[in-house]
């Protein structure tokens, strides 16, 4: 198994097992609809939050577009769309580790 294959593998238990709705999947490439409290542990937008927050707000939940490959083909991800590139060290990835950390804590 490739490094790659790995790293999607990991990202796409971690997404079931935090109960986002992994909408596509296929070699190299995922598509995850994920929930707002995995977005907020996911992304880094507290002031976002804060606007919705405080504004009572209920936005749709965030769907992100991840590739595991430089190559990977990326027709899951619609035109203006740009998936992110998931290798070791990212920042998407270091947050889904610390996450899983913390959750298994």
């Amino acid at each position: 198994m490739s490094e790659q294959q790995a790293l999607q593998e990991y990202c796409q238990s971690y997404f079931e097992a935090v109960g986002s709705n992994i909408i596509a999947s296929k070699k190299d490439m995922i598509c995850v609809q994920i929930p707002r409290d995995v977005d907020k542990e996911l992304t880094d937008r507290p002031f976002y939050w804060m606007w919705v927050e405080a504004m009572n707000e209920q936005p749709p939940d965030t769907i992100l577009y991840l590739k595991f490959s430089p190559d990977a083909d990326e027709s899951l991800a619609p035109e203006l769309a740009k998936p992110e590139l998931i290798v070791p060290g990212c920042y998407r990835l270091l947050r889904i580790y610390a996450r899983a950390k913390t959750r298994g804590a």
